[in-house]
């Protein structure tokens, strides 16, 4: 009911869901959801009269106790997924979650698969916080894993705690080196002069950060990317054909101008997915003259296949 006052007398852009689990385990040993009233309804729902207390980890009735519990989380984002359809279908609906993710759905009841699964998330965030980039790197291509073709999927980095600021800097990009489409950096607060900064604002975002289920802005944005990437190895890569070159240079600025003539914010659904289902044949074609120009396995080709993955997640959202 409070989602509902926000999304009726408000001018909100989505819903985000933070802590939408059970507490963590109690000393790293014990779980949480033995309220008198839960345990109630699990009786009720169930027919099992023990006491959740005396179960024993295996047995069916902590089985069952463990997937009520599972339920009451994932019924509510259910709920929630169902309120933003029935009143504003154009909403963003996107959630914090644990980075571990196989265990967590027993121990505080997080069911992210089945979240992204169910069509009900636009975009996770993974909290997949830690100091060691080998660890912040693993967790985001699981995440990546569970979340392509799906949802969108950020990885959330921490600017807290003890990592070291080179180590910071590169948790930005290396998470991109492994398929996610953003980071997340928790949190604002804790971004000052003295702690992360400089390593944001002449790294990774030294120029404005654009969200990639934005369309056109997307378009817009990576293009001009991969020109400008271009222009920056032009004397480390070898251009086999310089006539493809120069139409692959001229057709993407026309794309360019194309997008920035699209509003994201005032277009109709239908408008933007016509515009996408546009956009990725003229992809395809432009692909084509970097093939012929640089190669088929040059380093840049990536881009736009990354390009087109966001539009057709962009068309995959609308329908779900």
């Amino acid at each position: 009911e409070v989602y509902r006052q926000l999304i009726e007398n408000y001018d909100i852009d989505g819903l985000h869901l933070d802590y939408i689990r059970f507490p963590e385990l109690n000393y790293q040993l014990y779980d949480y959801g033995y309220n008198a009233d839960i345990i109630a309804a699990f009786a009720k729902e169930t027919g099992y009269k023990s006491d959740p207390h005396n179960f024993v980890s295996g047995t069916k009735e902590h089985t069952a106790w463990v997937k009520f519990r599972q339920d009451i989380i994932t019924s509510f984002v259910e709920e929630v997924y169902d309120l933003v359809n029935e009143l504003e279908p154009d909403l963003w609906l996107s959630a914090a979650t644990y980075p571990d993710v196989p265990n967590v759905v027993n121990t505080i009841f997080q069911d992210v698969r089945a979240w992204v699964n169910n069509g009900w998330m636009d975009e996770v965030h993974s909290m997949s916080y830690g100091a060691d980039n080998v660890y912040v790197s693993n967790n985001a291509a699981m995440y990546v894993d569970i979340c392509k073709g799906k949802a969108f999927y950020s990885t959330g980095i921490q600017a807290f705690g003890e990592t070291a600021k080179l180590n910071f800097a590169h948790q930005l990009t290396e998470v991109i080196g492994v398929g996610a489409d953003g980071a997340s950096i928790f949190s604002l607060g804790s971004i000052t002069p003295d702690t992360y900064q400089y390593e944001i604002t002449e790294g990774a975002f030294r120029t404005p950060s654009v969200q990639v289920y934005r369309w056109s802005e997307t378009v817009a944005a990576q293009l001009q990317y991969l020109l400008d990437r271009i222009d920056n190895t032009a004397s480390l890569v070898t251009l086999l054909d310089k006539s493809a070159g120069d139409s692959f240079v001229i057709k993407a600025n026309e794309l360019i101008e194309a997008a920035n003539g699209v509003d994201v914010d005032t277009a109709a659904n239908a408008v933007l997915t016509q515009y996408a289902k546009d956009t990725i044949a003229a992809l395809a074609d432009l692909d084509a003259l970097l093939k012929t120009a640089y190669g088929d396995d040059n380093k840049y080709s990536s881009d736009i296949d990354r390009l087109v993955y966001w539009l057709n997640l962009s068309l995959y959202r609308i329908d779900n």
